[in-house]
């Protein structure tokens, strides 16, 4: 970090490693912060005993009800994820920040520093909306579970030194939503490794698939709006096929609608791919799909597979919401169309169908070249900067104190 002797450790309530955004970028940063002497340690929920949560949980159910368990498990885990930050902030050696991955953890590392008895900043890095995402995933409206986290929200965000959203829907929302005032929060993108990204996409692919074909690498759940490139794959007069990589909840129902629109021969369903698997199959595509929709207020950010398949040299396609619109704008390559419409996205599709060989290989080289502006080294310079303009905040409100107290 540049010479510097500041570290960091890391905390998340989640599983690491996860299939999903937050576990890759929280990895990324774990491996980036190791690399420049920065990395102090990270706490997941990965340390917690989550058969005791199971095994309470249950037993709240019967007595109280399912949402009220949820809600009680969330309390439940604050502590114990407060223990284990705890128990790494009494060696006598401590970090000079705490970088957190969600509101939870935020609380949890705010309790374990007071009861350290210690001043150490806390950061967190907000990737959506936690709240408005278990509304999506069918938490009860008003209900116990939606209260305890909202409350875990404005906690977190009232406490915590400063806030990094992955995008600006998630910097309006703290704004809106919690009242943050605007110096507290710095919008940075999310990032990749586009060197480690292109090498792996180079390599042999290990599925066979018929060509052309367009893929769609996301987990099979609404707000990933896989049924708007079905449907767009139904509209061409072509043999052209449509890969989906991820798996998730809706691959019956996504099967369903396939065989509804006669397209289930053209379809591949792959499931969940390693890396290895993944960013071959996106180098090998005519462009790689993401075609999110808006649910229950959670509106896609900064999309790690886009940035992915750019860095794969393959055309993007994407909703013009959220993050992915801002990654085409930035990156001033790709194709924008309305969130949900897959007559728009059946369009830009032909026009990929029928670009003339050159063209493509132009639009190929221009893509994986705007990609290195979301590369790991631009990232993780406006993390460290974030971290250096908290550190120098709070050294300043200290001598501020003690200068009062002189008087």
């Amino acid at each position: 970090m540049r010479d510097s002797t500041v570290r960091v450790l890391l905390v998340s309530s989640q599983i690491i490693p996860h299939v999903g955004g937050l576990s890759t970028h929280f990895q990324l940063l774990e491996d980036t912060l190791g690399q420049s002497g920065a990395a102090f340690g990270a706490v997941t929920g990965s340390d917690i005993d989550h058969g005791l949560a199971q095994r309470l949980r249950l037993g709240i159910s019967r007595l109280a009800g399912a949402d009220i368990a949820r809600a009680e498990i969330l309390d439940a885990t604050v502590q114990r994820l407060s223990a284990k930050v705890q128990h790494r902030l009494q060696h006598g050696d401590t970090p000079d920040l705490i970088h957190c991955h969600d509101p939870l953890a935020s609380v949890a590392a705010h309790l374990a520093v007071r009861h350290a008895a210690i001043s150490i900043p806390v950061i967190q890095t907000v990737h959506g909306p936690w709240s408005r995402e278990a509304l999506m995933e069918g938490a009860v409206p008003g209900g116990a579970q939606v209260s305890c986290i909202r409350r875990l929200e404005e906690c977190a965000f009232a406490a915590t030194a400063h806030l990094i959203a992955v995008d600006h829907g998630q910097a309006e929302i703290l704004a809106t939503d919690f009242q943050v005032p605007a110096e507290r929060i710095t919008v940075v993108p999310n990032g990749i490794d586009t060197v480690a990204t292109a090498a792996l996409s180079e390599m042999p692919r290990p599925v066979v698939i018929r060509e052309p074909y367009f893929v769609v690498p996301r987990r099979l759940v609404k707000k990933n709006g896989v049924e708007v490139a079905l449907r767009a794959i139904g509209r061409l007069q072509s043999s052209t096929v449509l890969a989906v990589a991820g798996d998730g909840p809706l691959l019956p129902q996504l099967e369903r609608t396939a065989a509804a629109l006669n397209v289930l021969p053209r379809v591949r369903f792959f499931g969940s791919v390693p890396p290895a698997v993944l960013m071959p199959l996106m180098r090998g595509a005519l462009g790689v799909v993401i075609p999110s929709v808006p649910v229950n207020g959670v509106v896609e950010a900064t999309s790690l597979a886009a940035l992915e398949g750019m860095a794969c040299g393959t055309p993007v396609l994407v909703s013009e919401i959220g993050g992915l619109r801002e990654i085409v704008r930035r990156a001033a390559v790709g194709f924008l169309f309305p969130a949900g419409d897959h007559a728009a996205l059946a369009s830009a599709m032909r026009v990929l169908e029928a670009m003339p060989a050159g063209e493509l290989a132009v639009l190929r080289h221009r893509t994986r070249c705007a990609a290195a502006a979301f590369d790991l080294q631009y990232w993780f310079s406006a993390i460290q900067a974030v971290y250096d303009r908290t550190l120098s905040a709070t050294s300043a409100s200290c001598l501020t104190a003690h200068r009062s107290l002189r008087r």
